[in-house]
């Protein structure tokens, strides 16, 4: 998702938590590589562990002091955490679909040079997978009230005016150049969210609400903003703050990684170096006087100087350290379930209450009904993916993407 790709480099530079015991200070000499090498265990393979082993590596390969020997625990069977695809019909004669992070746009810089370095093929989205095709639907007020496409500017400015559309524009890249001052060689260390954030300037946004920031227009929030806040982060504008509500406004210059975007992180972890335990999780963390102590599922224990957590601590299972130096708030998460189905080349009209049109392969929705007493829409999105790479049992079928609070359908490739 294009929201969650763009905070994507934010998160994974505070969601890392490190336990470290540091060497007793003194004085570099020539010979100080040559010391036994600190020993780094990095639990997750995601974007923040397999960067992490990357960024460690360099470091350690540049530096004349320090030689780091590092190894990543992963609990699932793969690289790349959210980053990952599955086979129409559970067959890999179809190319792959993305399942989650399947976009990521030009804010997103160390994504872009990694793609760039590693020799990747970036796309941008297009056809279907663009709402281009056949357009972009967007269905508020009673269900099925009103459709609009996103590339119609004309029906646009005589719906919201000028004025929200311009206003949107200018807080969105407002908000772009704060966030990028993260790759300034001047922005500061920080300890943790609050402290960036004030930095960046980004609490103004953090603050309130989405629906409440000031200088847009109501409806263009509700009917607009909303429908892409649903899509990236399952959250009406009443209930996300204003900072996500702008970064789902970001999709300048979105791109993918023709074959799947978790080949960047997989080569992160290939380039460091680092030796990777798949199926492997760990258990518990046991501060020792000069060491942590790692045990993972297998029973297997390790001895390392350094730890890094690159997981969501309380999805983790990890028993934690004593005493724990900062304890880590629980933290709430959207229950957002994703389906993937194979079906014909567009949604049926009738079901949008189209009687001369067809209907759009992209079609993002609103709470503005429910709050009018109208039904609550089935799902958050709808996007085609594109086609089948072939014909499957002899006809043509589409992949379609659909987001929502509940399981849509019973399960399976249809």
């Amino acid at each position: 998702m294009i929201g969650g790709s763009l905070t994507s480099v934010l998160v994974l530079l505070t969601s890392c938590h490190l336990f470290t015991v540091l060497p007793g200070a003194h004085a570099a000499d020539a010979s100080s590589k040559q010391r036994k090498p600190h020993r780094v265990a990095i639990i997750g393979a995601g974007a923040a562990g397999s960067s992490a082993a990357y960024w460690l590596a360099g470091a350690s390969n540049r530096s004349k002091e320090v030689e780091l020997e590092i190894e990543v625990f992963e609990r699932e069977g793969y690289i790349g955490g959210r980053s990952t695809v599955v086979f129409p019909h559970n067959s890999k004669a179809f190319q792959p679909v993305e399942l989650g992070a399947s976009i990521f746009v030009t804010a997103n810089k160390n994504l872009i040079r990694a793609a760039q370095e590693f020799g990747l093929t970036l796309t941008a989205p297009g056809g279907e997978l663009g709402g281009l095709e056949f357009g972009m639907g967007r269905v508020f007020g009673s269900w099925y009230e009103f459709t609009l496409c996103d590339s119609d500017d004309a029906r646009l400015v005589a719906r919201y005016g000028l004025d929200s559309i311009t206003r949107t524009q200018d807080l969105t890249q407002d908000m772009l150049n704060h966030y990028l001052e993260l790759y300034n060689t001047t922005t500061p260390d920080w300890k943790d969210v609050a402290r960036i954030s004030a930095f960046l300037n980004l609490t103004r946004l953090t603050s309130q609400t989405t629906e409440a920031y000031q200088g847009v227009g109501e409806k263009y929030i509700v009917e607009m903003v909303e429908g892409d806040t649903r899509v990236n982060y399952a959250q009406n504008t009443d209930k996300i703050h204003a900072l996500e509500g702008l970064v789902s406004e970001a999709a300048t210059g979105a791109s993918f990684v023709a074959g799947s975007n978790f080949q960047i992180f997989q080569q992160f972890v290939q380039r460091s170096g680092a030796r990777v335990h798949l199926n492997t999780e760990v258990k518990s963390l046991t501060k020792l006087s000069k060491q942590w102590l790692l045990t993972t599922s297998h029973g297997t224990l390790y001895f390392f100087d350094s730890v890094i957590l690159a997981v969501p601590f309380h999805l983790s299972n990890i028993t934690p350290p004593h005493p724990f130096h900062a304890p880590i708030p629980p933290q709430p998460y959207i229950h957002l379930h994703v389906t993937l189905l194979t079906t014909s080349p567009t949604p049926k009209s009738f079901y949008f209450h189209l009687k001369n049109a067809s209907a759009p392969v992209t079609v993002l929705t609103t709470s503005e009904g429910v709050a009018h007493g109208g039904p609550k829409p089935e799902f958050n999105s709808l996007t085609y993916q594109g086609p089948l790479s072939a014909p499957f049992r002899g006809r043509e079928e589409h992949v379609m993407l659909l987001t929502g609070e509940v399981v849509f359908g019973a399960g399976g490739w249809g």
